[in-house]
Parts: structure tokens; C-alpha cells; sequence
């Protein structure tokens, strides 16, 4: 009798902490992207008057972003030297949480084939919303933009998308030879609240049930 109880007891408290998919509908938005388990199952017998039972409602949000960038690319054709700008590149970012920006591989340029009496084009980047209001100290030479870092707070503008515009300055001397220079860097958009159950490519993880919990 005793033994019974005690696998009685098991299967309870194993009940207890059980989740089971069930099925999403979506009223809006794609089905696909949200899943919902339950658990905690519980039951009781007996003569007891008034029975309180605790239900709990939980909801937890990944973070996700939209970002769109104008171009990724600038192509100058230079007639003769100077110093020149080129307009801005357009990126756009909306998000419901904090956004980091890191930059890697950022250069001058390189004269790309043969040799050149100067094989440099300085580069310089910065932030702003018209060329002309951007101050000098802001102008970035391209290998100090690698150890910049940004922050894109969590806000009700970057929740509705948030513009920045990225310029870039090019010095141009009568030492660079005539060919084409060149540099390719990279820019790093990570997401910095981001739910353990998503996965490295966004999507859930396989053992999503292990994230169901038991708290009240």
C-alpha cells in the first residue's frame, strides 16, 4: 500500500511539472511565431469546502529587430585630387530592446593592383543628419571605427525605427596613382536581450519545453 502511494506521489508531482505544446491561432500576425505550452497540472478529492487553485498567465517576448541600409557600397570615379564627401547611406533600425553597433575590418584604402608612389586613400566616416553640422572632431579615420562601440538604448523611437545617416570623407592627393582603391569592412548589429530559447539564426530551440518554469 505504502509502495503504491509513493509511484501515486510521483506521478503527481512529475504531473506538476509537464509541458505540453498546444495549438497557436492567430487573431494577427504569423501563427509560426509564437508557441505556447502548459503545465503544472493539478488535481485534488475530498470533502473540503472551498478549494483555492493558483493559475498563472506567462508571456515571454524575444527580442527582434527590422534594420534596412540604403546601400552597402560606394563607388567614387575621381577626375582629379581633393578633399570630397560622398551623401549619406540611410540605415533604419526598429527594435524592442537595446541594439550594439561594432565595426571590424575598417581601413583606408589600398591601391588594389600594382604599385602606386602612394598607395593610401584616407578615409574618414561620421554620424549625422546633414553633412555640413558635422563637427570636425567627429570625422573618424576608418581604422578607428573598429573600436568604436554604440548603443542603441531601448526606446519608444527605436520600437517606431529609428534613422542615422553614415557619411563618408575621402582625401584624394596628386600622389595616388591612376587605378581603383579599395576596402571592405563590416558592421555588427547584435541584438543585447536576447532570450535564451532563441537560437543563433533567430529560431526557437529545439528543447523549448525545458524553458517552461515554475514560477508563480
Amino acid at each position: 500500500m505504502r509502495r503504491l502511494l509513493l509511484i501515486m506521489l510521483a506521478l503527481v508531482v512529475s504531473s506538476m511539472f509537464f509541458a505540453g505544446f498546444v495549438d497557436v491561432y492567430a487573431y494577427e500576425g504569423d501563427p509560426d511565431n509564437a508557441k505556447a505550452f502548459v503545465s503544472m497540472g493539478d488535481s485534488g478529492h475530498c470533502n473540503r469546502h472551498v478549494w483555492e487553485i493558483p493559475m498563472t498567465l506567462e508571456v515571454q517576448v524575444a527580442q527582434w529587430v527590422h534594420w534596412n541600409l540604403t546601400g552597402t557600397k560606394w563607388t567614387w570615379f575621381v577626375r582629379k585630387p581633393g578633399t570630397y564627401v560622398a551623401n549619406c547611406i540611410t540605415a533604419t533600425l526598429q527594435s524592442n530592446s537595446d541594439l550594439e553597433i561594432t565595426f571590424s575590418g575598417f581601413d583606408h584604402l589600398k591601391y588594389a593592383t600594382g604599385t602606386s608612389v602612394n598607395d593610401t586613400i584616407e578615409v574618414e566616416y561620421a554620424f549625422g543628419q546633414q553633412v555640413y553640422s558635422i563637427p570636425e572632431d567627429n570625422w573618424t579615420p576608418a581604422p578607428d571605427l573598429n573600436s568604436v562601440e554604440l548603443l542603441v538604448p531601448d526606446s519608444r523611437v527605436l520600437h517606431n525605427g529609428a534613422t542615422y545617416k553614415l557619411w563618408n570623407r575621402i582625401h584624394v592627393v596628386r600622389c595616388n596613382s591612376a587605378s581603383t582603391y579599395r576596402d571592405s569592412g563590416i558592421i555588427m548589429l547584435t541584438l543585447k536581450n536576447q532570450k535564451p530559447w532563441i537560437d543563433d539564426e533567430g529560431n526557437y530551440a529545439d528543447d523549448l519545453e525545458k524553458y517552461v518554469n515554475n514560477q508563480r
